[in-house]
């Protein structure tokens, strides 16, 4: 069962941004999670790249850690790609991620990275956190030989390290005197709800400044602006200083931000869904790319024919990724969005394959996906004595086949086994988010357990009688019943029992 501490990575995907720790402990990060990490950020594709390095930095912010094992393999990487020449935003958001898996190992490549782009503010001030995090007494002593203003030491190590555990040197800081690069900074902290009060003004609020600085003339300040809402769930759309007829005449990177903070809105998102839909036909791929990342965990149904209509046209590869991250994501509450998902998996090369897998993981897709594998590999196909996927034919003569007859129930080969027990996940994944009476809810659980534990034609047959009980008594979400009866399907088939 794929999760990351007990949730499903399809509950990961949906409350990503909302994620926090109940218990106050650290989790590891699932292996499907990180596996997908681990791709994207080795893909040698810069948006890809760093899309992922933000998301390593958004998990560990809210309490998921990298397992032992897998730490070293990360932390080598992000190394690498703090001196490689590569994107200089790969490169800072590697030094973001050190500061958060990083070890005081990594202190000279942070170092180097920083004296290697000591005209670059945004890396510096990336470089001066990681140092904080990994050992204030030594950082201090690093940036004193550095001779780095005193103000925006401050601000970078504030990223790190309480208000009150710091003298705020230069704070507040001046917005009509500071120059891009510090209110930057300044709004950074802010984003990462790590701000002191009144860090821009001893008269104002820091969501009243995000909202004026969200018209500033220089647009990373207002990028930054609008992506301080989109981080800081404090934070909210009245908060962005651009009106929604502005937004056209904004440039493409702030237009990027305000996209992707609308379609993270599913109640604006639905009450803008002419502006939406136009969005869809920028001319710049940047603006494209937020509003599809935005997207990722928004679905109604009235954005199903939105999004394949955009699906179909994009001509952007990096866009089509993002926008079918979604696709997969949503694919349970809509069989267009499966059977696009489907499509596009068979259409796919080895590499956006393995992205697919990851994003599918704990979902009705990851199942279909395993299946298509198989066949494309032969594993499922022998000439005597065979499960067939496709006629749904069992043999349940000998242990050549797939399926052995123990004179009371079938009993499966592993793969075949693997496969039931994804379905049997993707299952129990579904019913969790549905309102059914509690009594038929325990049942499927109860089952469904059983049946993991125990993979055989009598328990499956049982989670199919339990789930066909709950499909006719869901409620909740538009078109569960139908998700529920295509895996009841997917299980007979594969368990033989039709």
């Amino acid at each position: 069962m794929v999760a990351i501490g007990s949730r499903s990575i399809l509950y990961w995907n949906s409350r990503f941004r909302q994620e926090t720790l109940t218990s106050g402990l650290p989790k590891f990060i699932s292996g499907s999670v990180l596996t997908y990490l681990e791709h994207q950020i080795g893909s040698g594709n810069p948006v890809p790249t760093k899309n992922a390095l933000q998301d390593l930095c958004r998990l560990y912010r809210r309490g998921y850690r990298i397992h032992p094992n897998n730490h070293y393999a990360m932390e080598t990487t992000l190394v690498g790609l703090s001196h490689r020449k590569t994107d200089l935003k790969v490169k800072r958001w590697a030094l973001n991620g050190l500061a958060h898996i990083g070890r005081k190992d990594s202190r000279d490549a942070i170092i180097r990275a920083i004296e290697d782009h000591v005209s670059d503010p945004e890396i510096v001030t990336a470089g001066v956190a990681a140092l904080y995090k990994l050992s204030r007494m030594t950082a201090e002593t690093d940036l004193r030989r550095l001779n780095f203003p005193s103000q925006m030491i401050t601000l970078a190590a504030l990223q790190h390290i309480r208000p009150e555990e710091l003298t705020l040197h230069g704070l507040p800081v001046n917005i009509q005197t500071a120059d891009p690069e510090t209110i930057k900074a300044a709004l950074l902290i802010i984003g990462l709800n790590r701000a002191p009060q009144n860090l821009l003004d001893p008269n104002y609020s820091n969501a009243e400044i995000v909202k004026v600085l969200g018209k500033h003339d220089d647009a990373m300040v207002s990028q930054y602006s609008v992506w301080a809402i989109t981080e800081n769930s404090s934070l909210s759309i009245n908060d962005m200083g651009i009106d929604l007829p502005d937004v056209a005449s904004r440039p493409d990177n702030v237009r990027s931000w305000a996209y992707r903070l609308f379609a993270m809105n599913e109640t604006y998102c639905l009450q803008n869904l002419d502006f939406m839909e136009q969005a869809t036909e920028d001319m710049s791929i940047e603006a494209r790319l937020g509003l599809a990342r935005g997207l990722k965990d928004t679905f109604f149904g009235e954005l199903v024919s939105v999004v394949l209509n955009w699906f179909t046209s994009e001509m952007n590869a990096d866009v089509r990724q993002e926008i079918l991250d979604h696709v997969i994501t949503h694919s349970y509450k809509s069989p267009a969005y499966y059977e696009h998902a489907v499509d596009a998996y068979q259409r796919a090369n080895p590499a956006d394959q393995e992205r697919m897998r990851g994003t599918a993981a704990g979902t009705a897709l990851f199942s279909a996906f395993r299946r298509l594998d198989y066949q494309s590999e032969g594993d499922l196909f022998v000439t005597n004595n065979t499960f067939n996927i496709n006629n749904s034919q069992v043999a349940a003569l000998s242990g050549s086949g797939n399926a052995v007859n123990t004179g009371q129930f079938i009993q499966y080969t592993p793969h075949v086994t693997e496969l039931l027990r994804d379905e049997l996940t993707r299952a129990g994944t579904v019913i969790e988010g549905l309102i059914i009476p509690e009594k038929e809810k325990e049942e499927v659980t109860e089952a469904i357990t059983i049946a993991q534990a125990d993979t055989n034609s009598s328990t499956l047959k049982r989670v199919t009688e339990v789930l066909s009980k709950a499909a006719g008594v869901v409620t909740n979400i538009a078109g569960a019943e139908d998700t529920l009866n295509q895996i009841i399907q997917g299980l007979s088939k594969l368990a033989g029992l039709n």
